[in-house]
């Protein structure tokens, strides 16, 4: 990094003063400001180079207004806005796969059908915790606690392809095993470590 003495950062100060005093009107247009050393403005060097002004700042949206579109390119906007899942991109598919690390505990937990549930449970319940009545922090609980299930699934039917096994074991999505807690609550409960299981 260069370092300047004072002298030489009043000498630039100046000269830059001085520049934006310099400033004219394109001689051609009339319109846009330029530096005095300029001889136009950028539309109007445009103009002379190409025979057109340069569109500055307009969307390439604006320009394809009104053109005819294909089917396919139609149907992928509209899967694109309405937030369709892209099924060619899941899983092996997806550019960032990492071999399925992802653990089946977080797999449930982001599912829809686990937010279904989440929701069914809140609702019953008026989004107030059974215990205390408050309404900050609530929490889904299952009374079973969701690491038994999963044991419990484990144990009846074996270990391969768990997660679509979990998805449709009935004890896990049952609303009559959930309740709705706030966090101080959620933590009182006897199975709320073992929420935190490695599963």
């Amino acid at each position: 990094m260069r370092i300047f003495t004072k002298e030489q950062k009043e000498r630039n100060n100046r000269k830059r003063r001085k520049k934006m005093k310099d400033v004219k009107f394109c001689p051609e247009c009339n319109k846009n400001k330029i530096w005095i050393t300029s001889q136009k403005c950028r539309n109007c060097y445009y103009l002379s180079k190409l025979g057109k002004r340069h569109n500055w700042g307009h969307k390439i949206s604006a320009k394809l207004k009104g053109k005819p579109k294909s089917e396919e390119h139609r149907l992928k906007v509209i899967n694109f806005i309405t937030g369709r899942p892209r099924l060619d991109m899941k899983g092996k598919n997806h550019p960032n796969w990492k071999g399925g690390k992802t653990k089946l505990r977080e797999k449930i937990r982001k599912s829809i059908q686990y937010k279904q549930w989440r929701t069914s449970v809140f609702t019953r319940d008026e989004y107030v915790c059974i215990w205390c009545k408050s309404k900050k922090d609530i929490e889904a609980d299952h009374i079973i606690s969701f690491a038994e299930i999963i044991e419990k699934l484990k144990f009846e039917q074996g270990v391969n392809d768990l997660y679509r096994k979990a998805m449709q074991y009935l004890l896990l999505w049952d609303i009559n095993n959930g309740r709705t807690l706030c966090k101080e609550c959620h933590k009182k409960t006897n199975n709320y470590p073992e929420g935190f299981k490695m599963v």
